[in-house]
């Protein structure tokens, strides 16, 4: 019942884009992609924001509806599977959240996940970047693990992917655990949104949205959030490890 709720949130946000990408100007396709950009990041902080704990048989079915996706890609294929990984990716990363013990290991868990991110979309040996790369039977998989969305003046388009919902559900799913502000937390996630939706307008070219959404999130915490020495040494070594992949 709860996914049933929640699958209804996905669903009006895609079907109101669908009607409006109707009638849409192709000249305003730019501020079409921005209006989509902001409506999932919406949908997607508020979703997290009241995630619980996955029960089995809803995980089970909305996983039955994901290979969908596989096929050739359509509005109905974009909105059955695209609604099945927001809400598992959501609801799966707010379970992992809601494990971590200490406070002070958000901003460890930020830059590891930031750098791998960022190694793996923008390196030429990273996954992600091979699978763009990579034949068609490749790339079907890869949108697979893509959020879908009619963008207005564009027509369907990825625009978020299962890691940054992964993320934000355990950003926030460890906020609500350890007693900290989740509505403090949630706004930053949203405003980094923003941030690299400004970046993707700007730089017209595809950018990593994960590491926005953890930096500006963890941030939004302040002190709360502060982490012990030994562990940001770790974390940064982490880092250097993702570094030497990009340049090897």
């Amino acid at each position: 019942m709860r996914s049933l709720r929640r699958s209804g949130a996905w669903a009006l946000l895609y079907l109101s884009l669908y009607a409006l990408d109707a009638c849409w100007p192709s000249a305003a396709a730019m501020m079409g992609f921005a209006l989509t950009f902001l409506g999932l990041s919406l949908t997607l902080v508020l979703l997290a924001y009241a995630a619980e704990a996955p029960r089995r048989v809803e995980v089970l079915a909305l996983m039955a509806v994901w290979p969908l996706s596989l096929i050739a890609p359509s509005p109905l294929s974009a909105l059955l599977s695209g609604g099945a990984l927001l809400i598992v990716g959501v609801e799966a990363g707010a379970w992992v959240g809601r494990r971590v013990q200490v406070a002070g290991h958000l901003w460890p868990l930020a830059l590891v996940a930031c750098a791998a991110d960022a190694w793996s979309v923008a390196s030429p040996s990273g996954p992600t970047q091979r699978m763009l790369s990579a034949p068609e039977s490749a790339w079907s998989f890869a949108s697979a693990l893509l959020l879908v969305l009619p963008s207005p003046g564009v027509g369907l388009a990825p625009i978020l992917g299962v890691a940054d919902a992964l993320m934000v559900g355990l950003l926030l799913g460890a906020a609500h655990a350890l007693g900290l502000s989740a509505r403090r937390l949630g706004l930053g996630i949203f405003l980094g949104l923003m941030l690299c939706l400004i970046a993707l307008l700007c730089l017209a070219r595809p950018l990593p949205a994960l590491p926005f959404i953890a930096v500006a999130g963890v941030a939004a915490l302040g002190g709360a959030a502060r982490p012990a020495f030994k562990d940001l040494l770790a974390a940064l070594l982490f880092c250097l490890f993702f570094v030497g992949l990009a340049l090897w």
